[in-house]
Order: structure tokens, then C-alpha cells, then sequence
């Protein structure tokens, strides 16, 4: 998958004619790729873009502007045939699976759905074979099919809720926060299965979370989003060993140290404020109402994407422009 300028604006309208007056800026102008088997791990805070951003590489809702291309194929309209082949190739993980299952429906019922309705497979029985394969495959038995949500655990769930999504094997899983309506245990056997999957299947996964702890040890390439940009992306060792925009700082700040000792020597960097309006973000670079090394040019110039030394691309005017900070580098600074 390769996403190229993707953005999309929600327009905010009033009155009796129902005229625009504004619009909330959810994402813009995101680029990002996804090869083949590797997973790329989205983080960043509550309202940054991220479900948004999720609803577009699935077809869920049109692009304002941008383009996305799946396995070197335009994807920006998935009407027709050539959209349900899209389809079958990018499934979606939802965050709650209490609320993505039908708790009328049974868990054969659900998983059977997408073959039903891409016409996946031909006879009952090669559907009742599938759906037995895939609750082995996610880690549960061949009789849970015949279970209702209401009669199983949120694990249980989130595992029938992969399972569904692997039906028509896609080459691509999206999965939006798939883990943090579980307990932490859970999390971990659910993080565990997906990398297991994807090394049996070879799918690339774009792995959704606020938490950068999560997606650590499963994303090969970690890309930060603030405000409906992307702010740092790279290599994942790379973002978590030597973060380059204080913002990915911030992030990783808040990751708690299990020794109170070393999480009290912690250094820190302050942040400001509270996260702006997408609806009215600020001029310039979007995290200087809150960075604590803003400079003049960040309330007015927005940041190109620069490559840092390490391989990570960041927008930040201070790697941008070399800038030094109490005479050390903004690479020392902000580490």
C-alpha cells in the first residue's frame, strides 16, 4: 500500500440552507507505505487522525485529496469490480468488537458473512469447513461457531473479529486500536496472534494505537501522527531509540518505567496546553501552541519533511535547519 497526499476534510454546516462555515481538517497531505508481510504502527493521541485515516485505505469514505495505490493498483474509487476486489484485499479490525458483531448473530454467522457476500465459496459445507479452519487459525475451537457474542470474553471476541477479517485472505489488515478495549494480558495474547499470522501469511498489517508501548515489538515502521499530519515516521527501533520531533518525545514520555527509581531520574520535556481544534489548527508548524523549543518561523511556516541521519523523516524547522539549543544539537536536546 502507498498512500500519497491523502487528506480529507469533514465540512461543518449551519443554518436552514445548511451552508458550510468550516471545516475539520482530520487528515492531511499523509503519506506512508506499506510493503508486503511488514507492519506499520500509527500512534498518537485521541482526535490526531488516525480512525480517519483508517476509514480511507479501507474505502470506507472518499479522500478529499491524495492518492492510494494496493499492489501497485489506483484505489481511489471502489465502485464496480475492480472495488470489490479492493475490498477482499484491505479488511478492517474495529476497535470495540461488542459493537462490530451482530450479538443477534452467531460467531458462524458472522464469519460466514464476507463469503456470502463476495461469493467466496460455492456449497454449506465448504463454508462451515472455512469458517472451522479460520477459529483454529486465530486460536479458538470449531465449536465456538455456534456461540453468540453475549457467551464469550472480549479476547474471544477481538479473536472472532480477526478471523472474520481473514475470510477472504486479504493482503492487507487494517486494524484500528484492536486491543485497548481489553485488559493487559489479553493485549498480549491478541498482539502475539496477529504476528503470528502474519508471518504464517505474509499480510501486511497497519497496526492503529494511541500506546507507543503496543506496537512496539510488532511494527517495523512507526509513523507519529499530530493534528491530521504525520509527524515523524521511520524505521521503529529508530522512532523509539532516537526520537527526532518533540512531540514523538512526548509520546514516549509517557510510557511508564516499572522502576520508580529510574522513572523519577527520567528527563522530560514540557508541554503546553492542550491539543488545538482540527476544525482551526494553528498557522505554521501544528504543535508549536504546545512544543517547548518554538521559534518564530514555527507560527508561521509549516515544516517540509526532512531526513534525519538516522533514517526517520521528521517536520520540525530545528532538524530542518541544523538549529542549536543551549550548544548541543536539537537531536541531543529533546533525547
Amino acid at each position: 500500500m502507498e498512500a500519497t497526499g491523502l487528506s480529507k476534510y469533514f465540512p461543518i454546516r449551519r443554518g436552514l440552507m445548511r451552508r458550510e462555515v468550516a471545516r475539520v481538517r482530520a487528515v492531511e497531505h499523509a503519506s506512508f507505505t506499506i510493503d508486503a508481510g511488514r507492519t506499520l504502527g500509527l500512534v498518537g493521541e485521541s482526535g490526531s487522525g488516525k480512525s480517519t485515516l483508517a476509514r480511507l485505505v479501507t474505502g470506507l469514505i472518499k479522500p478529499t485529496s491524495g492518492t492510494l495505490q494496493i499492489a501497485g493498483q489506483d484505489a481511489n474509487d471502489w465502485r464496480g469490480r475492480r472495488g470489490r476486489q479492493l475490498r477482499r484485499n484491505v479488511q478492517m479490525v474495529f476497535q470495540d468488537p461488542y459493537s462490530s458483531l451482530d450479538p443477534m448473530s452467531t460467531v458462524g454467522a458472522s464469519i460466514v458473512e464476507p463469503l456470502r457476500s463476495h461469493r467466496a465459496t460455492s456449497s454449506f459445507d465448504e463454508r462451515r469447513l472455512r469458517v472451522e479452519q479460520l477459529l483454529k487459525m486465530v486460536g479458538l475451537r470449531p465449536e465456538h461457531r455456534h456461540s453468540y457474542p453475549s457467551e464469550m470474553s472480549g479476547g474471544q471476541l477481538q479473536r472472532v473479529a480477526v478471523a472474520r477479517a481473514l475470510a477472504l485472505s486479504p493482503q492487507i489488515l487494517v486494524l484500528d486500536e484492536p486491543v485497548s478495549a481489553l485488559d493487559v494480558s489479553t493485549q498480549a495474547e491478541v498482539i502475539n496472534l496477529l504476528s503470528d499470522l502474519q508471518q504464517q501469511q505474509r499480510i501486511s498489517l497497519l497496526l492503529i494505537a494511541h500506546d507507543l508501548a503496543v506496537v512496539r515489538h510488532v511494527s517495523h515502521n512507526i509513523a507519529v501522527m499530530y493534528l491530521g499530519q504525520i509527524v515523524e515516521s521511520g524505521p521503529a527501533e529508530e522512532v523509539y531509540t532516537s526520537p527526532k520531533h518533540p512531540y514523538t518525545v512526548t509520546l514516549l514520555q509517557a510510557i511508564p518505567v516499572p522502576d520508580p527509581a529510574k522513572q523519577r531520574a527520567r528527563r522530560r520535556i514540557g508541554v503546553r496546553a492542550d491539543i488545538p481544534s482540527p476544525t482551526n489548527p494553528p498557522s505554521g508548524c501544528r504543535f508549536h501552541t504546545r512544543c517547548p523549543f518554538v521559534m518564530d518561523v514555527c507560527r508561521t511556516e509549516s515544516p517540509d519533511p526532512y531526513l534525519t541521519p538516522v533514517g526517520t523523516v521528521v517536520r520540525c524547522h530545528l532538524h530542518e535547519r541544523g538549529i542549536e539549543l543551549r550548544g548541543r544539537s536539537v537531536f541531543e536536546a529533546v533525547d
